[in-house]
């Protein structure tokens, strides 16, 4: 987190894209190992119906 000071006033900026990017990208992940260790990556036969 920045800090800019002026006029004797301490700002804070937060960039909450950033933090928000960091959440759905942990949840993807966490998404991608559950289905990886379950097996379902594995087991599906490429283009089919079900």
């Amino acid at each position: 987190m920045k800090e800019i000071v002026s006029n004797n006033l301490k700002t804070d900026i937060h960039n909450y894209g950033i933090d928000i990017a960091r959440i759905v990208a942990m949840i993807m992940i966490c998404l991608l190992h559950t289905v990886n260790q379950g097996g379902a990556i594995g087991n599906v036969e490429i283009n089919s119906p079900q």
